[in-house]
């Protein structure tokens, strides 16, 4: 696959996310910077926050997406969360994204090339949202889809840090890749040899 990425398909391609995320009736706004986004000023105001948060083709966008939940506690923070489908994030739009719960991130990395980081942020409001349960593949238990979308997600951050000459980041992601790949391999030993110890690797 190959991907051509400048600053002008860049802020065309941010614009066109904004717009999916502005979708749903219960996002009040999103912000990067200081710039702040709504439904009235998308346009103008997605085309100065793109610029503010731009420094390369390689940067990634921290958008603060302010959401309004229903007031009885039908749907919590946690589900609302689970749902980054809602987003436009699956197997077949993203090569890999992964969920930071400290501070209610997805990082993303879309198949487009894009990056974002959505930071969810949370209010009680009048908000009429029903969430349908999220439709999952099964799991392995000894080598969840979380653990793959998080190596391909650091793989390509990986690579973006080393076209920036990032170098010791760069070489840092990949070596924490390098050491998910073996532990990948002793879960794949296991699983054949139907074992969980072994005398000799």
């Amino acid at each position: 696959m190959y991907i051509y990425l400048s600053k002008e398909k860049m802020q065309e391609a941010f614009l066109q996310y904004m717009e999916e995320i502005f979708a749903h009736p219960e996002v009040v706004n999103a912000c990067v910077k200081d710039i702040v986004i709504t439904r009235e000023n998308l346009n103008e105001a997605g085309k100065q926050a793109f610029e503010a948060g731009f420094h390369d083709i390689y940067s990634d966008s921290d958008v603060h997406i302010k959401v309004s939940l229903p007031k009885d506690g039908s749907v919590t923070q946690e589900d609302y969360l689970k749902r980054i489908d809602r987003f436009g994030v699956s197997k077949d739009t993203s090569l890999g994204w992964m969920f930071g719960a400290e501070n209610n991130v997805h990082r993303i990395i879309f198949k487009n090339g894009m990056r974002y980081d959505l930071i969810f942020e949370f209010e009680n409001g009048d908000s009429k949202l029903q969430l349908e349960p999220c439709q999952s593949d099964p799991e392995n238990e000894k080598w969840p889809s979380e653990n793959i979308k998080r190596f391909w997600f650091i793989q390509i951050q990986a690579l973006g840090k080393l076209y920036r000459k990032d170098y010791l980041i760069s070489d840092h992601l990949a070596n924490t890749n390098c050491n998910e790949t073996l532990v990948m391999q002793m879960v794949m030993r296991d699983s054949e040899h139907k074992t969980n110890h072994h005398r000799y690797g």
